[in-house]
């Protein structure tokens, strides 16, 4: 437990360092606006499609209405033509009826009786000749039902509605009526259809009686319309087009009739609006984008400067307070320590020990294996100095070959007297100094708050003496300090 909560300790510290930390934060905003973008986008998109579906549907359903409503008022004027002349025989029939206000209106329409061999018998258009449709005539002459003529079979650019006569029980000719393609799209409106919307009659042997797209109308073009289409009523399936236009579909059979409404919508003018919104959150979530990495820049920036100039303070004042050859504390940095264990010790009515440490015949080795033998064997001594105390003991290299510890927790001279033959045991262990085994000792001198000293330089005075008594007795051992040891020195 206690190393997953030292590793939870440890990736807390690592990420609040400003490397992580910016970084971090700045993805996770950087991706929140981006989530927030995406998500705006795909809503727009979705909103957008499912207006045009409604507005797909709601166009079908009222070209539905206006396809049947003129489709059964020709229907009705075929079946009333019929019936009148079937009744009168009279080639005058067609000027009765309009004279009776019963005839479509011949702005739009135009009426023809016709007699087997396709001979006008009487018209209301003299400009149009039956007789020009022999498909037509020859698919009137096989029902009794409506028939619809097809633009492919015709050289015509109109719309022929006929039914058969009969007179006495045989066939005696047709009724037909005619009328320009463009009056079953009418209905079309740029500003719900687009400009590139379609709506058109398709027949149901697959081609168009009708077909506007835009301001464009046509006849007889026939269009690869996927199955399922046919099959499933105003499903709003994109279609393509061979004009390569995708576009929604809605279809659906006008009942009683061979024909088929059909209502596109143009996907590309139906999501402008969306992919307009679209480019706008693109534009802001780019443009908080670059904001947020030029702040969290400028906040990493001014963070690592002032984490550069923390580390350079630390370290400019590790080196003012820490020898450089063995890392150990310097003479101010324990002068510091010893003052603060003082005030402490004071406050406290506490004891503490100070060792004062000196290496026997360092000169020597110093002298003969040169500097940098010097040098190693002060790095190693200071590594067993430093292993023999407790971490909350300090010791110091206060010049040369002497040392200095403060022990502040130890009570009474017996814990000063184990540390002290520690160290010169520890010591007096062979050093591996350039590939050589050499040994060296220690002299040690103790002085202890408040007996020996109750500031500063007085402790320090009396451990210096009492180490010097000890080096000049037999050196590699400890003396305490007493009032005698000075009078001997």
């Amino acid at each position: 437990m206690s190393k997953i909560s030292s590793a939870i300790r440890d990736y807390i510290r690592r990420f609040t360092e400003a490397k992580y930390f910016f970084p971090t934060i700045c993805v996770v905003l950087l991706g929140l606006v981006w989530a927030t973008t995406l998500n705006l986008i795909r809503a727009e998109y979705a909103t957008a499609r499912e207006t045009a579906l409604t507005l797909g549907h709601e166009l079908l359903g009222t070209y539905e209405a206006q396809s049947l409503r003129s489709l059964r008022e020709i229907d009705h004027s075929l079946k009333i033509i019929r019936y009148a002349y079937e009744a009168g025989m009279s080639a005058d029939t067609l000027q009765a009826l309009e004279a009776r206000d019963l005839l479509p209106s011949t702005l739009v329409f135009s009426v023809c009786i016709v007699d087997q061999s396709g001979e006008v018998i009487s018209s209301t258009d003299t400009g149009y000749s039956c007789t020009s449709n022999h498909n037509l005539l020859h698919a009137l002459q096989k029902t009794d039902s409506l028939v619809i003529s097809n633009p492919q079979e015709s050289t015509e650019s109109i719309l022929s509605f006929g039914t058969q006569l009969h007179i006495n029980g045989s066939a005696a000719g047709a009724v037909i009526i005619t009328v320009e393609p463009a009056y079953f799209v009418s209905g079309y409106e740029s500003q719900k259809y687009g400009t590139e919307g379609l709506n058109g009659l398709l027949g149901t042997d697959g081609v168009f009686r009708v077909l506007r797209i835009g301001d464009n109308i046509t006849a007889g073009a026939t269009v690869d319309i996927n199955p399922s289409l046919m099959d499933q009523e105003a499903n709003g399936a994109i279609q393509n087009y061979h004009d390569g236009i995708k576009r929604y579909t809605f279809m659906r059979h006008l009942f009683g009739y061979p024909l088929i409404a059909m209502v596109s919508l143009a996907e590309h003018e139906q999501l402008a609006a969306a992919r307009k919104n679209a480019e706008k959150y693109l534009i802001r979530a780019t443009a908080g984008s670059l904001f947020l990495i030029i702040v969290f820049a400028a906040l990493f920036r001014e963070s690592w400067g002032r984490k550069q100039e923390h580390e350079q303070v630390v370290q400019v004042e590790y080196i003012a307070y820490h020898d450089t050859l063995t890392g150990l504390p310097n003479r101010g940095l324990f002068s510091k320590l010893l003052q603060q264990a003082l005030m402490l010790a004071k406050r406290n009515n506490r004891s503490f020990s100070v060792l004062f440490l000196d290496l026997d015949g360092f000169k020597h080795i110093n002298d003969t294996l040169g500097h940098d033998a010097g040098d190693q064997l002060l790095i190693e001594v200071s590594e067993r100095l430093t292993e023999c105390l407790r971490s909350s003991d300090v010791v110091a290299r206060i010049g040369g070959d002497e040392f200095v510890a403060l022990l502040p927790n130890h009570k009474g001279g017996d814990c000063a007297e184990a540390v002290a033959q520690k160290i010169i045991t520890a010591i007096a262990e062979p050093h591996n100094i350039l590939g050589h085994k050499y040994s060296i000792t220690i002299s040690v001198g103790i002085s202890m708050y408040p007996r020996d000293g109750q500031d500063e330089h007085t402790l320090m005075k009396n451990a210096d003496i009492a180490m010097y008594y000890a080096k000049s007795h037999g050196k590699n051992s400890y003396r305490f300090y007493s009032p005698e040891l000075k009078l001997a020195s």
